[in-house]
C-alpha cells in the first residue's frame, strides 16, 4: 500500500541542516575535496579581511592527532573582523554576508554568502570569536544548537581580528586520512595566497590535538598567548 501523501509529508529544514542532508548542493563531495572546502571558506573569508588591512599575517592551525586520525583548524587574521551584533547569524544563516553590499569590500574571494555556514554545518565542534574594535564577541555554535545571545568584553587588546576554530564532523565527512596525508595541497593554496595579497600566511602544523587551553579558554588573552607561543618558530609565506 503507497504511503499516504499529505501535508505532514512535507518537512521543512533549517538552513544548516539543509547543508547536511544535501552537501552536493554546496561542497563538491563528502570526501577529501569537501574537507579542503570547508577549511577554504574559512581561510577565504579571513584572506579577504586581511587584503582589506593590506598587511599583517594570517595564521591557519592545523591541530592533528594521527593516531586517531582527526584534526582541528583555527584561522586567525588581524582584519576588521565580523561586526558582534551578527556574528551568530552570519556562521548560523546561508544568505547573509557583507559581500552583498558593494560598499563593503573592493574584492572577495567568494560572494555567494554561504561559505561559512557551511562550515558550521559539516562541524561536530565550531567556535567564533570576532574582535571588534571596542568589543570582543566568543560564542559556539553547533548546527542543532544556535544560542540566542553571545559572550562578549571590552577589547582591551589593542586589535581587531577574528579567530574561528572547527573540527569537521567524521560522521559527514570522509577522507580524513587522505586529508591529513596531503597538507601539501593547504601550503600550495596558502603560498599562492600569499603571492597574490599584501599579507602573508603561515601554515603551523601542531602534532597534537588542540590544547584545552585554546578550545575551551574563557579568557581570549589566554587563547591568543597560546597561539602566538605556538605559531613564534613559523615562518610565513
Amino acid at each position: 500500500m503507497a504511503h499516504k501523501y499529505n501535508e505532514s509529508s512535507l518537512k521543512e529544514l533549517t538552513d544548516l541542516n539543509h547543508i547536511v542532508h544535501r552537501p552536493s548542493a554546496y561542497i563538491p563531495d563528502t570526501d577529501y575535496l569537501g574537507r579542503q572546502t570547508i577549511a577554504r571558506e574559512i581561510i577565504d573569508n579571513a584572506s579577504d579581511e586581511m587584503e582589506l588591512l593590506g598587511s599583517g599575517i594570517m595564521d591557519v592551525f592545523l591541530f592533528l592527532n594521527r593516531r586517531k586520525k582527526d584534526y582541528q583548524v583555527v584561522v586567525r587574521d588581524t582584519g576588521r573582523s565580523i561586526p558582534v551584533g551578527k556574528l551568530i547569524d552570519v556562521f548560523s544563516k546561508t544568505k547573509i554576508s557583507g559581500k552583498f553590499d558593494q560598499d563593503s569590500y573592493q574584492f572577495s574571494a567568494g560572494s555567494l554568502g554561504y561559505g561559512s555556514s557551511v562550515t558550521l554545518a559539516l562541524s561536530k565542534w565550531f567556535r567564533a570569536i570576532a574582535l571588534n574594535q571596542d568589543v570582543i564577541g566568543d560564542v559556539t555554535l553547533h548546527r542543532d544548537k544556535i544560542p540566542t545571545s553571545i559572550d562578549t568584553i571590552s577589547n582591551q587588546l589593542g586589535h581587531t581580528g577574528t579567530i574561528v576554530m572547527f573540527s569537521p564532523d567524521d560522521d559527514i565527512l570522509t577522507g580524513n586520512e587522505e586529508y591529513i596525508n596531503n597538507l601539501g595541497n593547504l601550503e600550495q593554496f596558502l603560498s599562492h595566497l600569499s603571492l597574490f595579497s599584501k599579507f602573508r600566511t603561515r601554515l603551523i602544523v601542531v602534532e597534537q590535538p588542540i590544547p584545552e587551553s585554546i578550545r575551551q579558554a574563557s579568557s581570549l588573552q589566554v587563547i591568543e598567548l597560546s597561539l602566538i607561543h605556538i605559531s613564534e618558530p613559523t615562518r610565513p609565506y
